[in-house]
């Protein structure tokens, strides 16, 4: 009987608390990605696996003086798992989501086609894949992104008292433009 796909990357080793039990009903497809393909300076970018995480791209990057404009703080986080979901971070006031990084994206179509998906070219699966969780096909390949960086940050800490002061001052922040910050984050304990 046809059943649907869908990786076979186990539970646990995803960053969620929740059980995808709908795996059960699906032909499980092992996707073992997790390589940095190419890195290409001259254009500011990199091509990556999809199971490629956050850690070891910014410990090959970094050093190079490089890094991907939106990083998470986990660094077991994958680029394929933040493409497909939502991939939020302390930069993407400036940047975007994670998925406003990819540039080009190499997909398993559910024929067994491989296609390229950017802007320009195949634009509606461009533009479709993020946030899609896998259910356009299986992504294989994606070209994200880079910016240069520099070995540090100057860190200003900003103590507020109010839900309206930390709004307001978030705002303030996140809204000052490219001439603003790099990374803009609040944290709330009540």
């Amino acid at each position: 009987r046809k059943r649907r796909l869908c990786t076979a990357r186990p539970n646990w080793m995803t960053i969620s608390l929740r059980i995808a039990k709908f795996k059960e009903e699906c032909n499980q497809i092992r996707i073992d990605l997790p390589d940095i393909l190419e890195i290409d300076l001259k254009n500011g970018r990199v091509r990556v696996e999809p199971l490629v995480d956050v850690g070891l791209l910014t410990r090959v990057l970094t050093p190079l003086g490089w890094t991907i404009p939106v990083i998470p703080e986990f660094e077991d986080l994958t680029v394929g798992g933040l493409c497909m979901g939502y991939g939020i971070e302390n930069t993407s006031h400036k940047y975007g989501l994670f998925s406003n990084l990819v540039q080009e994206y190499e997909i398993v179509t559910s024929t067994g086609d491989v296609v390229l998906a950017r802007k320009d070219f195949n634009a509606d699966l461009f533009y479709g894949v993020p946030w899609s969780h896998g259910t356009l096909g299986f992504v294989t390949a994606m070209w994200l992104k880079i910016i240069p960086c520099k070995p540090y940050c100057h860190l200003t800490y900003i103590p507020t008292h109010t839900l309206k002061d930390n709004v307001e001052i978030f705002n303030r922040e996140a809204m000052k433009g490219a001439a603003g910050h790099e990374f803009v984050e609040c944290l709330m304990y009540d």
